[in-house]
C-alpha cells in the first residue's frame, strides 16, 4: 500500500491519496463504475494497473480542529470503502 499526502500551493489545497501494489484487485470497468457512484474519491488505475483513490480538499486559515477531523473521517470512510470494493469489486456493488 502506498499513502502520499500532497499539500499544494502553500497549503491552499490538500489531496491526499492511497494505491495497492497488487495487480487485478480491480479492471477499468470496476473503476469506472466506482467513480461514477463515488462522490468525493474517484480512483484510477496507474501505469502498472495498480488501483489508486484519492480525496482533494482546499485548505483554510479558518478551518477549525473540527472541520479537519471531519474532513480526515471523510477521508478514512473513503479508504475503507475503496479497500471493501478491492477485496472484491463484483460483491461490494452487490451490496450496495
Amino acid at each position: 500500500m502506498t499513502i502520499r499526502t500532497i499539500a499544494v500551493t502553500a497549503c491552499d489545497q490538500l489531496v491526499d491519496q492511497l494505491g495497492w501494489n497488487d495487480d487485478d484487485l480491480a479492471n477499468d470497468e470496476q473503476i469506472n463504475r466506482w467513480n461514477r457512484n463515488a462522490n468525493f474519491c474517484p480512483a484510477y488505475l496507474n501505469k502498472d494497473n495498480h488501483p489508486y483513490v484519492w480525496y482533494a480538499l482546499r485548505a483554510s486559515a479558518s478551518d477549525r480542529r473540527e472541520d479537519v477531523v471531519a474532513q480526515q473521517k471523510e477521508w478514512l470512510t473513503c479508504v475503507s470503502d475503496f479497500d471493501d470494493f478491492t477485496n472484491a469489486p463484483d460483491t461490494y456493488f452487490k451490496a450496495q
